[in-house]
């Protein structure tokens, strides 16, 4: 609705810019056709630049899509914001305080971390989210294979053998309290990631929103490298020790949200 009042009040412009346009060719002494292509130009040249603001506010207004076929947690669409607002940052929950939360069924359902919170400082610092960003500026942004407005998956995912190596190295982290590795994965596992470019930058560099959605669950704090990460133990063992824990208390489903904006390029 905002990009459609955008949209008319540029309509409008373009009828004032119209009409000032052919008032100062006649007024120059040219003829009435000159005059007339001159309303024109200045018509399309305010009907254009309605369109390029129409798209950006469509975007600054929107969020990464949340629907049934994306597999994201439910909890995931509270913590959204629009591309365009600035994202909340007072979260100061670190990596075990969240462990605990599950483990006892305290706090909130749903954690949101924004860009200045401390864990999604650690989450970045991962060698997986630098790839991801590596990978996006290279891949796509460079390419220009990439959609403004259009959300692009690179999830983390600790299943198979490739994954095995992911599995000992991130949950080493606890055998030295954290002091080595990286806790913010520690406690993630595998999780989603969604990248969407939401703006085009005058330098040629894009603005792009990263964020990552993780649904903590008995399943997935229980299951071993390579088997655990298979269709079958999810609907067999990992089904069993869902239904028996249940959806609230100690041990039940909480999703976390990690969201910032990173300006990649040129």
């Amino acid at each position: 609705m905002r990009s459609a009042e955008t949209a008319a009040s540029y309509a409008l412009d373009a009828q004032r810019s119209a009409t000032v346009a052919r008032q100062a060719k006649l007024a120059a002494g040219k003829s009435f056709a000159e005059a007339a292509a001159a309303a024109t130009e200045a018509r399309i040249l305010v009907i254009q630049a309605a369109i390029r603001q129409a798209i950006q506010d469509a975007l600054d207004n929107s969020k990464v899509p949340i629907d049934g076929e994306t597999g994201l947690p439910d909890g995931a669409e509270s913590c959204l914001t629009p591309f365009g607002d600035p994202i909340e940052h007072r979260n100061n929950t670190n990596p075990w305080e969240l462990g605990w939360s599950w483990l006892t069924g305290s706090g909130p359902t749903s954690q949101c971390f924004g860009p200045d919170d401390e864990f999604t400082r650690l989450y970045r610092e991962h060698s997986h989210t630098q790839g991801v960003l590596a990978y996006f500026l290279n891949e796509w942004q460079r390419t220009g294979k990439y959609e403004l407005g259009h959300t692009y998956m690179n999830d983390y995912m600790l299943s198979g053998f490739d994954g095995a190596g992911k599995y000992m190295t991130d949950y080493g982290t606890l055998t030295t309290g954290g002091l080595t590795g990286n806790l913010a994965y520690t406690f993630l596992g595998s999780h989603q990631v969604r990248m969407t470019p939401i703006r085009e930058n005058a330098d040629g560099s894009v603005t792009w929103r990263y964020t990552a959605y993780n649904e903590s669950d008995i399943e997935s704090a229980t299951h071993p490298p390579v088997i655990g990460y298979t269709d079958w133990w999810s609907d067999t063992v990992g089904a069993f020790v869902d239904k028996v824990v249940g959806d609230e208390g100690p041990l039940s489903p909480k999703t976390q949200v990690i969201e910032f904006d990173v300006t990649l390029g040129p």
